[in-house]
């Protein structure tokens, strides 16, 4: 017997004999045939098996949010094996939805949570399954969930922004955000933490005129306790070419005692600074103020810092030079 099989499968590997060919080929479509049949007659039958399904409660008073501590429950179903084969593996499940707004919930004092009974939902489950399945029982025996305040807030968003800009050319404005606060709306003591929500990060080069682009927020927690008025912002940098330019102007000196006058060295500052070309026409010297203070603190030092104490908001990167003067006090 045992040489014959090892002929046999030495023969099956090489099958060059025509007549052995068409044996082999009978003999594997009979027993794909048993097999199919096998398990066409396994299916027929009716089994209990546990599947688990996703579930959602109902009913829960409007000024609250239900955490439930569990994400899925196990139910035990009775039916025919292809039905179960076909709900386990090639359908998609349904999600149950439990109304909690009839059922007498217990607070559990140890867990400070809520919890149920799974018998008491035990009808409600078994109306939402489909055809022809039946319900025999539900694990676990008890689901624990909490209960919140809900909490409705608006939180600003904050770009993460990388910019380079070509040469001359620099950020004219704030950023324009759209929007730039969004509605967060879910439990008061998950909410209560978030101060700000951030875009994704973007880095953008070479800019040279004004750009707007959308960004994706990083919500800080998950979607399903929490709802957000938006997932997306729109961001706006206004971009102008500057120029360099400097004016000069006399130095002002701020002092509160009497019958003294101070002479500066020198008398005026030159202030340089970058102007967006746009706004050149607007430039006045008169926008300028330049100042140093002689107190009780400066009698001690030889020089005074000079103050910019008035300039046009549309100037970038100024710079006065000299950054102290010298000075000298003369009786009036």
């Amino acid at each position: 017997m045992k040489p014959s099989i090892i002929g046999f499968l030495k023969r099956a590997r090489k099958p060059t004999d025509a007549r052995f060919r068409n044996q082999l080929y009978v003999l594997l479509v009979c027993l794909v045939l048993s097999v199919i049949i096998w398990i066409l007659i396994k299916l027929s039958q009716t089994y209990v098996a546990p599947v688990s399904f996703k579930y959602e409660f109902t009913g829960v008073p409007q000024d609250k949010v239900i955490f439930p501590e569990q994400k899925k429950i196990i139910a035990t179903i009775k039916g025919k094996g292809s039905d179960l084969f076909s709900l386990k593996y090639m359908t998609i499940k349904p999600v149950f939805y439990i109304d909690i707004s009839g059922i007498n919930y217990k607070k559990d004092k140890k867990k400070q949570h809520f919890f149920l009974l799974s018998r008491q939902i035990q009808q409600d489950v078994a109306n939402q399954l489909p055809n022809p399945f039946q319900l025999t029982g539900i694990s676990p025996d008890s689901l624990f969930f909490s209960l919140s305040q809900k909490k409705i807030i608006k939180i600003p968003v904050k770009p993460n922004l990388n910019l380079h800009f070509r040469q001359q050319y620099l950020q004219y404005d704030s950023l324009i955000l759209d929007p730039a606060f969004i509605t967060v709306e879910g439990p008061a003591s998950i909410l209560d933490t978030i101060k700000v929500i951030k875009t994704e990060r973007k880095s953008v080069d070479n800019l040279d005129e004004t750009a707007t682009f959308s960004l994706s927020l990083k919500l800080p927690f998950d979607e399903e306790y929490i709802n957000y008025s938006d997932k997306m912002t729109e961001v706006t940098i206004p971009v102008e070419k500057f120029t360099e330019s400097s004016v000069e102007v006399a130095v002002e000196i701020i002092h509160n005692e009497p019958g003294i006058r101070i002479k500066t060295f020198p008398e005026k500052v030159h202030i340089t600074f970058l102007i967006a070309m746009k706004d050149y026409s607007r430039l006045d010297k008169n926008q300028f103020r330049v100042a140093v203070r002689y107190d009780e603190a400066s009698r001690q030092q030889r020089k005074l810092k000079t103050e910019l104490i008035q300039m046009p908001s549309f100037i970038r990167l100024v710079k006065a030079e000299p950054e102290y003067v010298d000075f000298i006090i003369m009786k009036q």
